[in-house]
């Protein structure tokens, strides 16, 4: 059989709105009109080019299937988007998914790699075995880039193109949540895909990462786009960037369902935005014309029941609150991973069925199966970056309560650690979007061409110290659910507890609150001169979050302007705008601290390149194990009435050599787990043994 290319292979495709076929009979799908990109945002117009639709046909007698296809760059799109969002380029294929007696099939992945070696990127081929019968396939394209399919080929005999007209239309629309994504699922795992193969409709995914902002001209092409059933899942991104208030968000909400009722009185099931703990309960901006995510879902049932009361019978709404159980089903706080895809699929299926009046299957396709490799996760790892000779340790550990979600810890001071999501074999580095790794026996291969080498695993000699450092009770995952230590369980065990009243260490570890504390103890004078507002500071000054760690939104700002662009909200509770103190060198102290009283204690000191600077923007020159003098020691002291456990002091020392205290870290400071000398460390840890003796 001839490869299949140009209008034939076009007949293969589903899901997509239109295609542009090029010189070489390569096939570019889109999720819009391509040839009206340019009416489009640059940024949108790059989400429609990402390929999440599927190929589907039926063989006969073929013992494989193969496609060969290449990472495009569409003209007149913002191809920024298209880098930032990549990932695997994974494939997956459906046999008898929806074929003659209904099962949802046998599924094969494979994640290509290009000519170059780089997966993500540039030209490539997959190939699967099929059984030599006929059977009906069904491939699931990468839904984060741009492709040009340019052939499929087989050694069958023929190709049958299956319409299956029979199966409902079903455009779904959406933002990011809708779109589906690498790090949250595959292609056919997606909530959308599930829905679609469990009640055997025909998807077509309008879901636009970051994207969904009920741009009239998408209204327009689901207008005129056949269909069955319409999900509209709006809101967060408008939300989000404060896009739009609450005036200019009904008439957008109803305007853009007007647009697609002048075609279609179709069911349109209107879901309003997920949980996202941050923004519950107030805007990203202070101002009384933005709405909080509560506030936002209450206006889109205003807008939904007042379409209705106006005579739209079809159109209903359904709570985004509810259809995610537990904030850990957001593996970044937001969007689902894989257990959460199925519960909204799951909610979806039955809102469409009680209120849309949708009578057909319900089940939802089985579980992909699970890749156990949490276990082979954890762990050291050497670091291999490229056009670096000397590589680094970096500790991978599970963060406690929170599915799927992992630490990485470096002994590099200029790499802050990071969050890691795992999805099948991949992982994703939540806070570097773009870099994304494959999971192998003995190593992880990233695509920014790094390699973590799993170390064998150790045991560590000395007395195995049996503690919990507990800064207080409840720890804070950055999804905002809580693990909750059991205390009298924890001693019943042997765990050793040094801990506190909560409410000491929220002081300490908030900058706004600690100030307010050393007002109260007369030490004003050794923190930063701050300033309440903007017109008061002398530039340039330091502009900082209330709550934050490792120099993350820490900005030196050079100006009023500069400042307020960076905090439109105001500075309220949530900035601080303080005194920058200049001097290349930088200390920072370790305490062993009980009931108040320091019982131990080891000092660091930084040499940096530069005088202004924001860490860990800076090159560190020296650094070097220092004396903690008596009365910086009874300064600290003043602070800790009270606390208990491990903490951390960082400063600087002004001209005349009194200390100018940036932070209290009430936690084990990444000075004491990789700059302090392990002996002097070890010290610190076993005359903290020693306290329960």
């Amino acid at each position: 059989m001839a490869p299949i290319r140009g209008p034939e292979l076009a007949k293969l495709f589903r899901g997509h709105v239109s295609l542009e076929i090029g010189d070489h009979g390569e096939v570019r799908p889109w999720r819009l009109r391509h040839e009206e990109r340019r009416l489009y945002a640059a940024s949108l117009a790059a989400m429609a080019a990402t390929a999440a639709v599927r190929l589907r046909g039926r063989f006969r007698g073929s013992s494989f299937l193969y496609l060969e296809a290449e990472v495009a760059e569409p003209a007149d799109v913002d191809l920024d988007v298209l880098k930032r969002i990549a990932g695997p380029l994974e494939y997956e294929l459906y046999l008898d998914g929806h074929g003659r007696d209904g099962r949802d099939g046998r599924v094969q992945r494979r994640v290509a790699s290009s000519a170059s070696g780089a997966s993500g990127s540039g030209r490539h081929s997959v190939r699967f075995e099929l059984p030599a019968t006929e059977v009906t396939f069904e491939l699931w394209l990468p839904t984060s880039v741009a492709l040009d399919v340019f052939f499929l080929d087989s050694d069958g005999i023929a190709v049958d193109i299956c319409e299956f007209p029979e199966f409902p239309r079903w455009i779904c629309y959406g933002s990011s949540i809708t779109h589906g994504g690498p790090s949250g699922s595959s292609a056919s795992t997606s909530w959308p895909a599930l829905c679609a193969r469990g009640a055997k409709w025909e998807l077509c995914n309008l879901g636009f990462g970051a994207e969904c902002y009920l741009d009239p001209s998408v209204a327009m092409v689901i207008r005129d786009t056949p269909c069955d059933f319409i999900t509209l899942e709006v809101g967060i991104n408008i939300q989000t960037t404060t896009a739009m208030n609450v005036r200019t968000f009904s008439s957008a909400l109803m305007g853009f369902i007007r647009i697609i009722r002048e075609a279609h009185g179709v069911p349109i099931l209107v879901i309003s935005p997920l949980r996202y703990g941050p923004l519950e309960d107030r805007a990203p901006l202070n101002k009384a014309e933005f709405m909080s995510l509560k506030e936002l879902r209450h206006c889109t049932r205003s807008c939904v029941e007042t379409l209705a009361e106006l005579g739209d019978q079809n159109i209903h709404y359904c709570d985004g609150f509810q259809l995610v159980s537990k904030d850990e089903l957001l593996f970044d706080g937001l969007h689902p991973g894989p257990e959460g895809q199925r519960q909204i699929a799951e909610v979806v299926l039955s809102e469409l069925r009680s209120r849309c009046g949708w009578d057909g299957p319900l089940e939802l396709p089985p579980a992909k199966p699970t890749v156990e490799l949490a276990a082979a996760l954890t762990g050291d790892y050497m670091v291999d970056l490229p056009g670096e000779t000397r590589p680094s340790r970096t500790l991978v550990k599970r963060l406690e309560g929170c599915q799927s979600r992992y630490v990485a810890i470096s002994e590099r001071r200029d790499w802050p650690p990071a969050q890691l999501h795992l999805r099948d074999e991949f992982v994703f580095i939540l806070n570097i979007p773009v870099v994304w790794g494959q999971v192998e026996e003995k190593q992880i291969s990233f695509s920014n061409g790094a390699v973590w080498h799993r170390l064998p695993s150790q045991q560590y000699g000395g007395k195995g110290l049996k503690m919990l450092l507990l800064s207080a009770r409840e720890v804070l995952c950055r999804n905002t659910s809580a693990f909750k230590f059991n205390a009298s369980v924890g001693a019943g065990a042997g765990w050793k507890l040094l801990t506190c009243d909560p409410k000491i260490v929220d002081v300490l570890r908030n900058k706004g609150k600690l100030r307010g504390l050393a007002s109260d103890l007369g030490l004003l004078h050794l923190l930063p001169q701050h300033f309440e507002f903007f017109s008061d500071a002398k530039y340039p000054c330091i502009l900082k979050p209330a709550i934050g760690t490792f120099g993350k939104n820490t900005y030196i700002v050079e100006s009023k302007e500069q400042a307020m662009r960076l905090a439109p909200d105001g500075l309220e509770e949530h900035w601080i705008l303080q005194e920058l103190i200049r001097g290349e060198n930088e200390f920072s102290t370790t305490l062993l601290v009980m009931d108040g009283k320091i019982k131990d204690w080891a000092g660091m000191k930084y040499q940096y390149s530069m005088e202004a600077y924001v860490w860990p923007h800076v090159r560190l020159i020296d650094q070097e194990l220092c004396s903690v003098p008596e009365e910086h020691r009874e300064i600290m002291e003043e602070f800790l009435v009270g606390f208990s456990g491990i903490c951390n002091f960082n400063f600087k020392l002004r001209e005349d050599g009194s200390m100018c205290i940036f932070e209290v870290n009430p936690r084990v400071g990444g000075d004491l787990s990789f700059d302090i000398p392990k002996p002097r460390a070890r010290a610190l840890l076993e005359k903290m043994d020693a306290m329960f003796s």
